[in-house]
């Protein structure tokens, strides 16, 4: 039915004539649904692979609004794409009666997106506000992508010198997603622009005890040590305004001293996590080198992984029944508590 090569696009084609062109094109969106998955992953290789099915998409239905939408995508993930992205997404964001499109967020996020890093804050506005508009309800256990939106119009909002409707929407995020560090993180950074000090210490401190609760859960995800690490600095910038504002108060002067502290900390747990990371590729190599084994136990403990240290000890002293490091560190870790975390 059509020639070599789109089977891999197109699946299976019902041969009912009267039900060939609805399969197919709903065949074609699932596709380019995918393909704009690969988009978003930012991973070079699935987005080439997303390319390549645009372009066989395209040569089988030229008309697919959704091709639009993916090729704007990809041109916005381009270093020089952004004219590009912007003629593709204006013209997915508009219906064929060129009256606004309002059944996906994705184009006016990204164009605001597009607008917001080009400085162009007048135009960045109403995209992330139709974005924010159409955002659809979160998924469980994501961050809600109109929490997001809040967020990114408050910081143009920031830029057009509206600081009252910038906090409002702000605090609108916050109230969507309480229990993320990352909006709170955000939220104050317009705090700060704000002068409000009291909200933006809140935020900061609460941002701090979502980071800590996730790496409990989870203490090999790196994103939550880079957010542990910038809110810790926030606290640090925090700590030196009151040491500058009243330099008499010792109570300050110790609390940006463990601020220091607790920031060296996590910059110290990134390197261990990037010592596991190497640790790991090394070990794909030589799976059953005792040392190495005993090693990775070691910087397991030192994340607080310590179930998954144990696990890794019990593996040496299977290849190694008498290895006195292992024993060491399983007799120091058996009373321990910590994370089940996860390999």
């Amino acid at each position: 039915m059509f020639g070599a090569g789109v089977g891999d696009v197109l699946g299976q084609i019902p041969t009912d004539p009267t039900a060939d062109q609805r399969v197919t094109l709903e065949q074609l969106n699932a596709r380019l649904e995918e393909a704009i998955a690969q988009i978003e992953s930012r991973d070079p290789q699935a987005m080439q692979s997303a390319l390549q099915t645009v372009r066989r998409v395209k040569m089988l239905h030229p008309t697919l609004e959704k091709i639009r939408l993916a090729e704007g995508l990809y041109a916005a993930a381009q270093s020089r794409g952004a004219p590009d992205a912007i003629q593709k997404l204006i013209a997915y964001n508009r219906m064929p009666d060129r009256s606004p499109r309002q059944d996906d967020h994705r184009g006016y996020a990204a164009l605001g997106r597009i607008y917001r890093d080009m400085l162009k804050y007048r135009m960045a506005r109403p995209a992330f506000e139709m974005a924010k508009k159409l955002a659809p309800p979160p998924k469980e256990g994501e961050r809600p992508l109109r929490a997001d939106f809040a967020m990114d119009l408050a910081e143009v909002l920031l830029q057009l010198g509206r600081k009252e409707d910038a906090l409002e929407e702000a605090k609108e995020a916050r109230r969507w997603a309480m229990d993320d560090p990352v909006v709170h993180l955000r939220f104050a950074g317009v705090a700060a622009a704000t002068e409000d000090l009291a909200a933006m210490e809140e935020a900061v401190r609460r941002a701090i005890v979502l980071s800590n609760a996730q790496l409990a859960i989870n203490p090999f995800k790196r994103e939550t040590y880079g957010l542990l690490r910038s809110a810790y600095q926030a606290l640090m910038r925090i700590e030196e305004r009151k040491v500058r504002d009243d330099p008499d108060d010792g109570l300050h002067y110790f609390s940006l001293a463990v601020a220091l502290r607790r920031a060296a900390a996590a910059n110290e747990r990134l390197d261990l996590l990037t010592a596991h990371e190497t640790l790991k590729m090394a070990l794909e190599k030589e799976p059953n080198n005792a040392q190495w084994l005993v090693e990775r136990a070691r910087l397991e403990a030192a994340l607080g992984a310590n179930e998954d240290a144990l696990a890794t000890i019990e593996r040496v002293l299977q290849i190694s029944p008498n290895n006195r490091e292992a024993i060491d560190i399983r007799g120091s870790l058996s009373g321990g508590s910590g994370s089940t975390g996860g390999r």
